[in-house]
């Protein structure tokens, strides 16, 4: 018999994962489940060039051993001026994706057995990350208007508690899709400096919105305490695995070590080639195609829901990110609406519960699902909500 660490005994693929079973050998399938970027909408002929140039030019250093690349690193920084971070290439490290940013910045701040703060409704990959160190999670209420209540966590702090660290997606938070607004940013990073808690900021979806100004980062609004997580996923390739954290001198030093540790390095290929990708083309104008084009498709996709969905049925509109939030009637299982929509539609969502920090809040979603706009055009968008509208007359 093999003998594992104790804390694998109870581990097993994410709900997400799990549920995905229910998609599969489906003829015709229209899936609005998952968070995948359109590859029509991935710069493939640019990104085509800048490997070649990388291996035909610089494979000496792009097929090597190699560290951070200083000069993408320097891309970054500039382009963080959009999300309102002023920084410097020396101010960040480079990752491979934003799962190691969570893993790395995880391990360096939480000691095992111990505790971080979290939306009870969020992206599975934070716990994942943490999962090895056996900790105990406080679960803060997502409000689908504001993001993280504010109260509710302050209440927490009088009371005496001392996460090492508050995860959170401010923009076009995964899954609801609210964007916090700036003054609830604000307070929140007074809070942080007020109680010494650093703030893990996923800024997955920052880039993505699509009304209005964006809200500034938190990182923009108290570099000291926010640690932000960018990653190149959602808006050049989830196949360059490539992401980056800015944070105080102090903690980029032990990410650094630690990333050293766990993989050596990013890959030097995909950096090379994002570097080139950048130096010669238009990465900006990429981000004015992805905001007009998945802004369309948010719009085509609520009117969509306005004209299919019943009665009872409360749609969230997002201002950004990927990501729309649908309330169902309470009692009514939003595993059961996801597996009778696959089985009997060919179409794809997932149930709230998928999200949930922990078994209240699974209990508490459990009458909601998430969709997305942004894998199909337009027309297969509609079909789709179409699709998932006749679920649920068929269901509630």
């Amino acid at each position: 018999m093999y003998k594992f660490a104790d804390w694998t005994d109870d581990i097993q693929h994410s709900m997400m994962r799990r549920l995905n079973r229910h998609f599969e050998g489906i003829d015709d399938f229209l899936s609005l489940a998952g968070g995948l970027p359109d590859p029509d909408l991935m710069p493939n002929v640019p990104l085509a060039e800048a490997a070649q140039k990388t291996l035909l030019e610089q494979h000496s250093t792009a097929l090597q051993y190699g560290g951070n690349r200083q000069s993408l690193k320097e891309h970054i920084a500039n382009f963080m001026q959009q999300r309102g971070v002023t920084c410097t290439a020396d101010d960040l490290e480079i990752t491979i994706g934003g799962q190691q940013c969570m893993s790395l910045t995880t391990k360096i701040l939480l000691n095992p057995g111990g505790t971080y703060a979290v939306g009870d409704l969020s992206y599975a990959g934070i716990r994942q990350a943490a999962k090895s160190l056996r900790p105990n999670v406080l679960s803060i209420p997502i409000d689908p208007h504001t993001g993280l209540d504010l109260d509710v966590l302050e209440q927490h702090l009088k009371d005496g508690a001392r996460p090492a660290f508050l995860y959170t997606v401010p923009a076009a938070h995964n899954p609801v899709g609210v964007t916090m607004p700036l003054e609830q940013r604000k307070r929140l990073m007074a809070l942080a400096r007020q109680y010494q808690m650093l703030v893990i900021e996923d800024d997955a979806y920052g880039f993505l919105e699509y009304d209005g100004e964006p809200v500034p980062a938190l990182a923009a609004i108290d570099p000291e305490w926010a640690i932000y997580l960018g990653s190149f996923a959602k808006i050049l390739s989830p196949g360059i695995r490539l992401g980056w954290v800015i944070a105080p001198k102090p903690i980029l030093e032990k990410v650094a070590i630690a990333k050293q540790m766990q993989t050596l390095s990013p890959s030097p290929l995909s950096q090379h080639i994002v570097d080139n990708y950048l130096s010669d083309n238009d990465f900006p104008a990429l981000l004015t195609q992805l905001r007009t084009a998945y802004g369309s498709r948010r719009d085509v996709m609520m009117d969509a829901i306005d004209e299919h969905f019943p009665a009872g049925v409360t749609a969230y509109r997002p201002t950004g990110g990927m990501f729309v939030w649908v309330q169902l009637p309470q009692g009514v299982d939003g595993i059961e609406v996801m597996k009778h929509a696959a089985a009997q539609n060919a179409v794809g969502c997932l149930p709230g519960a998928a999200f949930a920090t922990d078994a209240v809040a699974e209990d508490k979603y459990q009458s909601n699902l998430r969709i997305t706009f942004v894998r199909y055009n337009e027309e297969r968008i509609a079909e789709g909500i179409a699709r998932l509208g006749r679920t649920l007359k068929e269901t509630i």
